[in-house]
């Protein structure tokens, strides 16, 4: 969480283009970003469902857009992450979803976990997608005069 901070506030990122996947080991990583930034972050759980029908959950959608990005002569600076990209399969499910392979899958097959192309990935996450758990900066401060009753009325916790 911290890097993320300095890293968005050296290169002057809003805190509302912060995309953290809200699941798993990210699961309180949003929080503390928002707290950090004294901001709303956009906190995705990547296993909700997408904007798009095609795809079983939103991290089909975010790579799938992510490859679309990259055919259309979109450009990555050399990494050696980029490795991770060719571990990522596609497959439909029965009903015609387009779904990623599992993280558990990926670990039988012997290969690591792409956290690095996840990362490059949420920045793919379609506007208004997942935002119904964004963290905020304080929640026990109900007198926030940047929170309005409305956002109060928001408030859930981040799991």
């Amino acid at each position: 969480a911290e890097k993320t901070v300095n890293f968005s506030m050296h290169y002057e990122i809003a805190p509302k283009n912060i995309k953290v996947d809200n699941f798993g080991a990210g699961a309180n990583v949003s929080q503390e970003i928002a707290l950090g930034v004294n901001e709303r972050v956009h906190a995705v759980n990547v296993g909700n469902k997408p904007k798009d029908d095609r795809f079983l959950n939103i991290r089909a959608e975010m790579y799938w857009l992510l490859r679309e990005w990259i055919k259309k002569g979109g450009k990555l600076i050399k990494n050696e992450a980029w490795r991770q990209l060719l571990v990522i399969r596609y497959k439909r499910t029965l009903s015609g979803k387009i779904q990623i392979m599992s993280k558990e899958e990926m670990v039988k097959h012997g290969w690591d976990s792409p956290d690095e192309m996840d990362a490059v990935a949420l920045s793919f996450v379609p506007e208004n997608v997942g935002t119904e758990r964004i963290a905020v900066p304080d929640f026990n401060d109900y007198s926030n005069p940047q929170l309005s009753n409305e956002d109060i009325a928001k408030l859930t916790d981040v799991y």
